[in-house]
Formats: C-alpha cells, sequence, structure tokens
C-alpha cells in the first residue's frame, strides 16, 4: 500500500506533536498563573493555549483512521470492507471541520459546535474504550493485544481532552475575550481555576501517549 509509509509517518508525527505540545502549555499557565506581568508569557498564553490545544485535539482525531488503517495492513485488525475505512475518513474529515468551527466561530453557536464537539468526542472515546476492552479480551476485529491496549489508551485520551475542554470552558472564553479586546486575560475566579487544574491532567495525557507510543513501536504481546 503506498499510502502506508505516509500513514506512519503522520501518525509518529502526531504521536509526537501531543508529547511535545502538553507540558510547555502547563508551564506557560503555570507562569501567568504565579502574576509574572514582567514577562511576555502572560500576553502569550491566550494564543497558545487556544492554538495548542487546537492541534493537539485535532492530532488526537488523524490519528484514529491512520491507526486503522496501520493495523489493517499488518494483519492486526479487521473491518468489514472498504466501505468500512471510507466510512471512517468520511467521519474523521466530518469530525475535523466541526473542531475548526468550534474553535473559529464565537458567540452562541460557537459554544453550541464547541458543545457538540465535546459530546461527539466522547461517544468516540468511549467506542474505543469498548473495542480495546473486546479486542483484549480476544473479541471483536483486533487480533493483538498491544494493538487492543492502544486503542483502549487513544479511546480514554477522547474522553479525558472532552472532559479537559469541557472543564476549561470558562477559561477559554476568558482568552477568547482576551484575544478578541488584546487586553491580558481575567484569569482570576473560575477561569484561573479551571486552569489550575489542568496541570495532573496534562501530567497523566503525556503518560498514556507515552505509553501508547511505546506500544506501537515495541509491540512487546
Amino acid at each position: 500500500m503506498p499510502f502506508l509509509p505516509l500513514a506512519h509517518f503522520v501518525h509518529v508525527i502526531a504521536f509526537a506533536y501531543i508529547l511535545a505540545a502538553e507540558l510547555p502549555v502547563y508551564f506557560a499557565v503555570r507562569m501567568a498563573l504565579h502574576g509574572n506581568q514582567s514577562s511576555a508569557i502572560p500576553d502569550l498564553v491566550p494564543r497558545l493555549v487556544k492554538w495548542i490545544s487546537a492541534l493537539t485535539a485535532g492530532a488526537l482525531i488523524v490519528m484514529l483512521p491512520l491507526g486503522i488503517v496501520m493495523g489493517v495492513s499488518m494483519g492486526s485488525h479487521d473491518v468489514a470492507g472498504p466501505g468500512w475505512l471510507t466510512a471512517t475518513w468520511t467521519i474523521t474529515v466530518l469530525w475535523l471541520f466541526l473542531l475548526i468551527a468550534a474553535e473559529s466561530i464565537t458567540g452562541h453557536w460557537g459554544r453550541r459546535l464547541f458543545l457538540a464537539e465535546t459530546v461527539w468526542r466522547v461517544i468516540a472515546g468511549l467506542g474505543n474504550v469498548y473495542d480495546g476492552v473486546v479486542g483484549f479480551m480476544g473479541q471483536g476485529q483486533t487480533r493483538a493485544d498491544w494493538l487492543a491496549i492502544k486503542i483502549l489508551i487513544f479511546g480514554l485520551l477522547l474522553v479525558i481532552s472532552a472532559w479537559v475542554r469541557w472543564r476549561m470552558r470558562p477559561a477559554r472564553y476568558a482568552l477568547l475575550d482576551s484575544i478578541a479586546s488584546g487586553a491580558p486575560p481575567d484569569l482570576t475566579g473560575p477561569a484561573g481555576a479551571s486552569l489550575k487544574a489542568l496541570g495532573p491532567v496534562v501530567l497523566l495525557t503525556t503518560v498514556l501517549v507515552a505509553v501508547a507510543a511505546w506500544m506501537g513501536i515495541n509491540k512487546p504481546f
């Protein structure tokens, strides 16, 4: 399959991006919350959090069809037929458009799209958790235990990312207002509290991504 090398490359890049992006956002937010107003960091926080968070969410989405393509090519995952792969790519493209719209549109419709994307992220995540558990039990479409665990972790990452995006709504709106007005973000009250809760979850996400990447590279069982 000529597409396979490209799929593998993009899959690895997506993993690397998520690993490299989460921690800088966390530490930038910490610097801003500690009131380091003499630094340029507080002014960068709104755009940094907005776009890196959006790109991380998009990277998770893209990893779904790429992982299926590689699993099928290695004989570690079965699909019902070519139509299933087409449907997976179609859903992925529509999901990416929904994410872009949710990140770009402000106001009432932007919040509705954000809610819709978050709900769908939970549904897709739970579906992958189910597939991973069933595959590890020797059922379903997954033939390798390492891939079943990787699918399970991927589902957990989607659910966790949905929770983070929902939990950080106050900070998200404060950051969007800051970008629109050009003023420093108001990181007090609920907005600041939601950002302070980010650290442990970011570290957990980083560990899960690292474990999933290790599973994909070493295929231990």
